[in-house]
């Protein structure tokens, strides 16, 4: 699920941040407009400062409420902007771009048709970037650009952190001019996806604590768990990115291959995981063999890297109530797994 970063609703002479993190907004050169806050001097922001909950954005979505009214010449007139991370901005021909800093750190995202803004209309824009391929543009909730060859996530928020309606960097030149109202900024949480998989009655919570004290006497520390995973997930990354292939029919199949996989796990169906699987494996099989190759090895890699011997990944699965060869058999604490 989405997870709220920053949610600061303009309502007052404030920018206070209701999401619970801290990142509240510093008004400068702007005016209360009841609500909103009127863009109408060359130096007008919102500064938002970095910290932990904003290091790590990923795969974000930025959300911003507003309404242009341009006074002068016409110009680039910044919505929201992440130092060195991300931007949302409408151009002098009233377009909307959207952009992030991607994996090979150039700035790389899509721009709408000439015109999508409305100058006087409130207008509700959005920047998704799925951290995979995938950044979208959405006005008033429609879908008016998108891309599937961006790559990477987005990147860390630089030393300036955010600027509403303005450029992070010091000077004006991209100051946005009329009224905002309110901007949000959220992650998504794949913490929601990996509990979706674990049965709280069926998960030996007590011994799989034993289990990792024992790993870490053996010298497997959760630093080295930590790392080991990271390796994993950017394989997965990989190997996402490998089958999406850069194009709208292949991101949208890999993911309803991800979501089954999760499906079936969710509901321990060991039948629709092998079908699952099998659809994963010929999905792979239609790679250039050179590229399924290097995936296979970064997977193993990283499985390696964590260092445990099959009983441990077994008695892993075991604690976790994921032994695909006991699924529908096993019984827990009055609960059938």
């Amino acid at each position: 699920m989405w997870r709220t970063l920053v949610h600061q609703t303009y309502t007052r002479s404030v920018a206070v941040d209701s999401s619970g993190n801290g990142n509240n907004g510093v008004p400068v050169l702007v005016a209360p407009a009841s609500p909103g806050f009127a863009f109408d001097q060359a130096g007008g922001r919102i500064n938002i400062r970095p910290s932990l909950t904003l290091a790590n954005l990923g795969n974000a979505r930025a959300v911003v409420r507003f309404t242009l009214d341009p006074t002068g010449a016409l110009h680039r007139f910044n919505l929201v902007e992440g130092h060195l991370s991300f931007a949302l901005f409408v151009n002098p021909d009233f377009s909307l771009q959207g952009t992030i800093v991607d994996a090979n750190s150039d700035w790389n995202g899509v721009t709408s048709p000439p015109g999508a803004v409305s100058p006087g209309v409130r207008h509700t824009a959005q920047l998704v970037c799925d951290g995979v391929n995938t950044v979208q543009l959405i006005l008033d909730g429609a879908v008016i650009a998108e891309s599937y060859s961006t790559v990477g996530q987005i990147r860390p928020l630089g030393a300036l952190g955010i600027a509403v309606g303005h450029w992070p960097d010091p000077p004006d030149v991209y100051t946005f001019e009329g009224t905002i109202y309110e901007f949000a900024l959220q992650k998504y949480d794949p913490r929601s996806d990996l509990t979706a998989i674990l049965d709280p009655c069926c998960v030996e919570w007590p011994a799989l604590g034993r289990y990792l004290q024992e790993l870490n006497r053996q010298g497997i520390s959760s630093a080295r768990l930590a790392e080991a995973g990271a390796a994993l997930s950017a394989a997965g990354l990989a190997g996402e990115l490998a089958l999406r292939g850069n194009s709208k029919a292949g991101t949208l199949a890999q993911r309803t291959l991800a979501r089954a996989a999760w499906l079936a796990l969710g509901r321990r169906d060991l039948v629709a995981l092998e079908k699952v699987l099998r659809d994963w494996k010929a999905a792979g099989a239609s790679l250039d063999p050179a590229t399924l190759a290097a995936i296979t090895d970064q997977f193993e890699r990283a499985f390696a890297s964590f260092g445990l011997s099959t009983a441990q990944w077994q008695e892993l699965t075991d604690l976790l109530c994921l032994d695909l060869t006991r699924l529908g058999g096993k019984k827990r604490n009055g609960c059938q797994c």
